[in-house]
């Protein structure tokens, strides 16, 4: 090694190497529940997709076609906690549901052949709610509430875009034609964040289908 302008040095490196006794593959491995295709999935916002588990059946519960398709009104318990209670369609979840989720955090709204469509609220467990509108699973116009819902940021395609009045949220949940949620006991640092580790809330019977 030369420095510029400088001596040159002579530097031996000296090092043993193991080979592993362990030889790591995934290409068959099951890692059990993941989340499925859904914008909501790793959101920067921290709100969830719905979740699959490879290899384990769910367990649904309600009326089917003819042809044994789930259609109409039914309950399908998904391993890993989560779970749907509301309308089906051609075995897809279609029209008015609530899709619980095991870390407490709970959407209740419109759907169309499985994805969130339409007007819906998704309460997190810490308290706060996101009343959005979507088309095809992804968010359109939409409000954040803290958990006292004394404050609202505006939501644009999923993004918080700055803290409005009341007043404002208000004539966005005209236009998304969704009425303001009940309010939840509030912590100062989970005032704009979705979820946080805070006791589950208790969804309001109003929003249980």
């Amino acid at each position: 090694m030369q420095v510029t302008n400088g001596r040159t040095y002579s530097l031996q490196l000296l090092g043993k190497g193991k080979r592993p006794k362990l030889v790591f593959s995934f290409m068959k491995h099951d890692f059990g529940p993941c989340f499925v295709a859904d914008r909501k999935s790793g959101s920067k916002d921290g709100k969830k997709g719905t979740r699959r588990s490879k290899g384990v059946e769910e367990v649904y519960e309600g009326e089917k076609s003819k042809d044994g398709k789930r259609e109409g009104r039914g309950i399908c318990r998904i391993p890993g906690g989560d779970s749907y209670e509301g309308e089906w369609k051609n075995n897809k979840m279609d029209g008015h549901g609530c899709y619980r989720m095991a870390d407490g955090d709970v959407y209740e709204g419109a759907w169309k052949h499985g994805l969130k469509d339409g007007p819906g609220t998704y309460y997190y467990a810490s308290g706060n709610a996101d009343i959005v509108n979507f088309a095809a699973g992804e968010e359109e116009e939409g409000v954040r509430f803290t958990a006292d819902r004394a404050l609202a940021w505006k939501l644009n395609k999923g993004h918080l875009a700055g803290e409005i009045t009341l007043d404002e949220a208000n004539e966005i949940l005209e236009r998304i034609g969704e009425a303001l949620p009940p309010p939840k006991d509030s912590s100062p640092n989970l005032r704009v964040t979705g979820g946080g580790p805070i006791e589950p809330m208790t969804i309001p019977e109003a929003v249980t289908s």
